[in-house]
C-alpha cells in the first residue's frame, strides 16, 4: 500500500459521511481501538464527498517496458473508474521509448477513454521529460479552470531531450508547474523514493511512493488527493 506521502498537500480528510468506503482507513481504526474483538460497526470509515467542484484529471502513464502487465492494467482501470464517475473529464497521455503522446483528450465519454486505453503498448525505455513537457503544454492550451495532473510511474527518467542527463532534464521542466499553476502528484516506488521527492519539491506538489502500483493503491490516492483539492 501507500508507504509514505509527502508535498504541499498531505492533510487526508476522512470521516463517517456519505462517499466511497475507506478501506484502509476502516482497518487502521479497528487495530487501533479492539483488532482482537469482534469488528464493530462504529469502525468504518468513509472518504469525505461534500463537494461539487469538478476537475480535469490528465493521466501521465509510464508506458515503457517495465510497466507491463498488473501495473500498466491497474493505470488503465483507474482512468476507467474516473470516466465512469461522469463527473470530472479524463485525459490519459503516455510517455515511452523517446516521445510521449496524447492517447485520450480531456473527455467525458467512456467509449472515447476505453477506445485510448487499448491502444497503449508498453515497450522500450521512460522518456519522462517528454510526458511532463507534453502534459504542461496540453493542459495550458486547454485553458482548464481546476486540473490536476496524476504522473504514475515505475521508475525513473532514462532518456534526455536537450541534456546529458535525462533526471535533471525531467526536474527542469518540472519547476514550470509551480508557475503555471498546475498541480502534480507524482506516485512511484520506493526505490524512487528521494527522486520523486526531489521531482515534488520542484513542481510544488506531491508525491506517493507505493509498495506496489496496483488497484487498490491507486484508488487510495486518487481519493485522497480528490478529498484535498475541494
Amino acid at each position: 500500500m501507500i508507504k509514505e506521502q509527502g508535498g504541499n498537500r498531505r492533510r487526508t480528510i476522512q470521516k463517517k459521511c456519505s462517499g466511497d468506503l475507506a478501506v484502509p482507513d476502516t482497518l487502521l481504526t479497528w487495530f487501533k481501538r479492539d483488532f482482537k474483538g469482534p469488528f464493530k460497526r462504529e469502525y468504518i470509515q468513509y472518504f469525505e464527498s461534500v463537494s461539487t467542484v469538478t476537475f480535469d484529471i490528465c493521466l501521465l502513464l509510464d508506458s515503457s517496458a517495465s510497466m507491463a502487465g498488473p501495473r500498466l492494467q491497474a493505470a488503465k482501470q483507474l482512468a476507467l473508474h474516473l470516466a465512469l464517475q461522469g463527473r470530472n473529464r479524463v485525459a490519459v497521455l503516455t510517455f515511452q521509448e523517446r516521445q510521449a503522446e496524447i492517447k485520450v483528450p480531456f473527455t467525458r465519454d467512456i467509449q472515447a477513454v476505453e477506445s485510448g486505453l487499448n491502444s497503449i503498448i508498453p515497450f522500450g525505455l521512460t522518456p519522462l521529460a517528454a510526458g511532463l513537457e507534453m502534459a504542461q503544454q496540453y493542459i495550458s492550451k486547454n485553458k482548464v479552470h481546476h486540473p490536476l495532473l496524476i504522473l504514475i510511474t515505475d521508475g525513473i527518467p532514462t532518456v534526455a531531450m536537450e541534456g546529458l542527463n535525462p533526471l535533471e532534464d525531467a526536474l527542469r521542466i518540472a519547476e514550470g508547474f509551480k508557475q503555471s499553476r498546475i498541480p502534480l502528484v507524482s506516485l512511484g516506488l520506493e526505490p524512487n523514493r528521494a527522486y520523486l521527492k526531489d521531482l515534488s519539491k520542484r513542481a510544488g506538489g506531491s508525491f506517493y511512493v507505493l509498495s506496489e502500483i496496483n488497484r487498490e493503491s491507486l484508488m487510495t490516492v486518487i481519493h485522497r488527493e480528490s478529498v484535498l483539492a475541494r
